[in-house]
């Protein structure tokens, strides 16, 4: 073995070296431990594990996640992290800056919807969101969001739906 490992041919440095360094046991695939690891938000806190969990299933194969996933995982992390901060004013997000992102999105979510989610990511003592909190976020409204817009078949922002059928659509789109 000795040595360090080579980058794949076209490899972002960077991502290869943050790569190695999560990967603990060397083996070539990270797990979803390793990979909070290498997941910060803008304070350098580490990410919440549940959002941690939530990258990871998208991201992964089975239970480990190789390079070029990582490499697509970060990328997408990056794109999110350049809207988070188009739309946060004060190191953090606040519930307002949260809904206009949203809304910015297409999303039309109503102020109790909005201090729910800054409720559950926000910090309790300054009500700012990090990084991962918007993440989370971001990730309960878009499927959540678009699994309604499929039954909303007339665009009126209603629809007839049993009990059943609104678990189906809960379970089957959230993180």
């Amino acid at each position: 073995m000795g040595g360090p490992r080579q980058p794949p041919p076209g490899a972002d440095p960077q991502l290869w070296q943050l790569f190695c360094t999560t990967d603990t046991d060397a083996n070539g695939y990270l797990t979803e431990q390793e990979l909070a690891y290498a997941l910060r938000n803008t304070d350098h806190t580490p990410f919440d594990v549940a959002t941690v969990h939530a990258i990871f299933r998208m991201f992964a194969t089975g239970t480990c996640l190789d390079f070029p996933s990582f490499t697509s995982l970060m990328r997408y992390l990056d794109q999110w992290r350049q809207i988070y901060h188009t739309f946060s004013t004060q190191g953090g997000m606040t519930g307002r800056e949260l809904q206009r992102a949203l809304n910015a999105f297409g999303y039309n979510v109503q102020d109790g919807v909005i201090q729910k989610l800054t409720r559950r990511f926000a910090s309790p003592q300054t009500g700012i969101m990090n990084f991962d909190g918007f993440i989370q976020s971001c990730l309960i409204v878009k499927p959540l969001s678009d699994a309604f817009s499929k039954l909303d078949t007339n665009r009126t922002g209603w629809v007839n739906m049993n009990y059943e059928t609104f678990l189906d659509l809960v379970a089957s789109n959230l993180p």
